[in-house]
């Protein structure tokens, strides 16, 4: 039986987009190697063909007693119904950065989030954010035009030279 403990560690897997994908395909791999025909598919696909972290999980819930085809069937299921956080960010993000958005989404969306993250340096800084329909311009661009836009901006006077 799958627990919040991993939920979450699934979640780590497929924190974006693009690493859910990956893990689907994964996923996918792995149940079209539950029924070919040679008894030890599974286990070499599980050990050649997919990324060691995943296979890290998947041999760790085994040992723990899960059945490989409702283990396999039921991660699909989570990663599908994951909410998906639409990020736009001014720049393209390290590593370390998308580990700080993923904590930030954690703790505010919660488990079964995963993040659509996006650059455009148009932006100048911040961030905008979408998610359930609710969209959040917290741009650098955005408050800059406000500012404008209020005649607040600053007054600079240019003069001939």
């Amino acid at each position: 039986m799958l627990n919040d403990k991993t939920y979450s560690d699934v979640n780590n897997l497929a924190r974006t987009l693009e690493e859910k994908n990956i893990f689907l395909n994964e996923l996918d791999i792995l149940a079209n190697a539950l029924f070919a025909s040679d008894p030890g598919a599974f286990d070499t696909v599980l050990n050649k063909s997919v990324r060691a972290k995943t296979a890290g999980f998947i041999k760790q819930r085994l040992a723990e007693g899960e059945e490989k085809q409702a283990l396999v069937s039921s991660l699909k299921k989570f990663v599908d119904r994951a909410k998906i956080i639409k990020i736009t960010l001014a720049f393209e993000p390290r590593e370390e950065t998308l580990d700080k958005l993923f904590s930030w989404v954690m703790k505010n969306i919660g488990l079964g989030a995963i993040m659509d993250v996006s650059y455009d340096e148009s932006i100048v800084g911040g961030a905008i954010v979408a998610v359930d329909g609710k969209y959040r311009d917290l741009s650098l661009k955005k408050r800059i035009n406000e500012l404008f836009q209020n005649g607040k901006g600053p007054n600079i006077k240019l003069s001939a030279q």
